[in-house]
C-alpha cells in the first residue's frame, strides 16, 4: 500500500511539472508571436487580427443578450404562477390584520404536541 501512496505523489509532483512547463512553452509563443508582429513592421495584419478579434467578440456579445432575453422571457412565463399566489396571500393578510395581532408563531408551538414527542424521543436517545 506504501508504494501505491509513493506512486501517487511522485505523479502529482509529474502533473504539475508538466503545468508549470506547459504555462512557460505557452508564455514564450505568446512573446514570440507579438514580437514578430510588432517588429515585422506588418501592421496591416496587426489590425486585421484586433479586427477580426473585435467581430468575434460583438458576435459573442449579441448572442449573450439574446440568450439573456430568452431566459428574462421564459422566467416571466413561470413568475407568472406564484404571483397569482401571492395576491390571495396579501388578500387573506389583509383580512386577518383586522384581528388583532397575536403572535401566531408561538400559539401555533403551544397548540403543537408534536415537538414536545419529538423532543423527548430525542433525549431518550441521548441517555441510552
Amino acid at each position: 500500500m506504501n508504494f501505491w501512496l509513493r506512486a501517487r505523489v511522485g505523479l502529482q509532483g509529474l502533473t504539475l511539472v508538466a503545468l508549470v512547463a506547459g504555462s512557460m512553452s505557452i508564455q514564450e509563443a505568446r512573446k514570440e508571436e507579438m514580437a514578430r508582429l510588432n517588429a515585422g513592421g506588418d501592421e496591416g495584419e496587426l489590425a486585421q487580427k484586433k479586427e477580426k478579434e473585435k467581430l468575434e467578440f460583438e458576435e459573442r456579445l449579441k448572442e449573450a443578450q439574446a440568450a439573456t432575453e430568452m431566459e428574462e422571457g421564459l422566467s416571466k412565463r413561470v413568475v407568472k404562477g406564484p404571483a397569482v399566489r401571492t395576491e390571495k396571500r396579501e388578500e387573506r393578510i389583509q383580512a386577518s390584520s383586522s384581528e388583532p395581532a397575536a403572535n401566531t408563531t408561538a400559539t401555533a408551538v403551544k397548540q403543537s404536541k408534536s415537538w414536545r414527542w419529538w423532543w423527548s424521543k430525542s433525549g431518550d436517545s441521548d441517555s441510552t
